[in-house]
């Protein structure tokens, strides 16, 4: 049992008997009381009984009922404290003619989470055998059709440290990746679920882990090429559009061979939104921290596909989007990594989509 389970377990046990006892001892009293006399002097003293035991019985309900609603029951799981909603959320439209509809909900106070609409459509999911910078063991990308039938609203950064702290107060990233405006992470594939859980009931609306699918569809923005920017003739063009391993990162792994010969100005996470977005209006999709996606992994079937949701069990769920310590090789918007659900990371992370 957790800890604050035991807290709860024992207060509640301890208001349950005080109440017992007041009760008890109050019929106990007024009875002995009643039988041995009705003189003034033992009328006053059922008054004091009656007082003193109602206020036991009163102590013993306050007991009950704080600890008992302060943490749910019903399982053995370690609950985070989480803020409760004490408004209706604010929606905000934001007319663009440059970028899809975008909605904007308050958490709390200044903390809102934006949405952007995606519509449907068709698409090239996975990369051919010949892509630039693809690495040998990439064998799980095979090109197949995928068809995006129902338009969704997806998150344009990475969920962030304040937003998390909505839901965890006690979450921490961790030394160097704490600040509010950087992406949450060494956070689970769970953690990132009951998130979207809270959220959901929070808002009112059905928010979710994009499926891979969604996820590729939206990072690559209409795009075919391996990354959803205009490459150059170096790799200056990557430091404008994602946090990766560059200059920056090697000055903090010296050892390192492998990475974009230019500087994005991070040696860790960067606060979401820093760098270019896609033609959708999507930050970080690339870059910055992997993303958790709905799926469990398992390779592409060998045919076309209409909004795939991935197979209904496995052992490992899909990241997405590679991190700040990531090579060209992983920063691609076909590449796909996994990890089993309980795996957390400094260069792990997520965000949300909503379904109308």
């Amino acid at each position: 049992m957790n800890n604050q389970n035991d807290i709860s377990s024992l207060y509640t046990l301890i208001g349950f008997i005080v109440g017992v006892f007041g009760f008890v001892l109050g019929i106990y009293g007024i009875a002995c009381t009643l039988i041995t006399s009705k003189t003034k002097h033992n009328f006053l003293w059922v008054i004091f009984v009656i007082i003193v035991c109602s206020s036991i019985l009163i102590i013993g309900y306050i007991l009950f009922n704080k600890f008992t609603s302060q943490y749910p029951t019903g399982n053995n799981e370690i609950l985070p404290t989480r803020i409760q909603p004490t408004f209706t959320p604010t929606i905000k439209p934001t007319n663009s003619q440059s970028l899809p509809s975008r909605i904007e909900f308050q958490l709390l106070d200044e903390i809102t989470i934006i949405f952007t609409e995606i519509q449907p459509d068709t698409f090239i999911m996975g990369s051919p055998d010949d892509e630039i910078d693809k690495k040998d063991t990439d064998n799980d990308e095979l090109l197949h059709r995928v068809s995006i039938t129902q338009s969704f609203w997806i998150s344009i950064y990475e969920v962030t440290n304040e937003q998390y702290l909505c839901f965890d107060q006690k979450h921490s990233s961790g030394e160097h990746y704490d600040d509010p405006k950087q992406p949450v992470v060494n956070v689970t594939w769970d953690n990132a679920f009951s998130f979207c859980e809270w959220i959901s009931n929070y808002l009112g609306k059905n928010i979710n882990l994009p499926t891979e699918a969604q996820w590729e569809y939206a990072c690559r923005a209409e795009t075919t090429e391996r990354r959803y920017w205009k490459e150059d003739s170096g790799s200056l063009q990557t430091c404008k559009y994602a946090n990766v391993a560059d200059m920056s990162y090697k000055k903090l792994r010296n050892n390192i061979t492998n990475y974009f010969k230019c500087n994005d100005q991070y040696m860790f996470t960067a606060p979401v939104g820093q760098f270019l977005p896609n033609k959708y209006g999507l930050y970080d999709m690339q870059g910055n921290v992997y993303e958790w996606c709905l799926d469990y992994y398992r390779k592409y079937p060998d045919l076309d596909q209409v909004d795939p949701k991935g197979p209904t069990e496995g052992s490992k769920r899909v990241l997405r989007g590679g991190s700040f310590t990531s090579a060209a090789g992983d920063i691609r918007s076909a590449d796909r990594f996994s990890k089993t659900p309980n795996y957390k990371k400094e260069t792990v992370g997520f965000r949300v989509v909503l379904i109308p």
